[in-house]
């Protein structure tokens, strides 16, 4: 788990002073973001979407977040 900055979060320190007072108060109440990679084993997907989606909400609300899969073709460090 990585702690990270959202577009709107990144664009509010614009360099423009103006554009960065207006993005800043517009965005003013962000919560802190967090982005999570795990590998997992097809079975395990579904589980941690079911889990995830308890724990935040749905995923397709506005501003709730992001979820993907993607293959792992090698992974060295960690055994199953």
């Amino acid at each position: 788990m990585l702690h990270s900055n959202g577009m709107a979060q990144i664009l509010s320190k614009e360099d423009d002073v103006l554009f960065g007072i207006l993005r800043s108060h517009l965005n003013s109440g962000l919560e802190d973001n967090r982005t999570l990679f795990m590998v997992l084993s097809r079975e395990q997907v579904q589980i941690v979407r079911e889990v995830i989606s308890r724990v935040i909400g749905p995923i397709d609300e506005p501003d709730n977040g992001v979820m993907f899969v993607l293959p792992v073709l090698s992974v060295e460090g960690i055994t199953p």
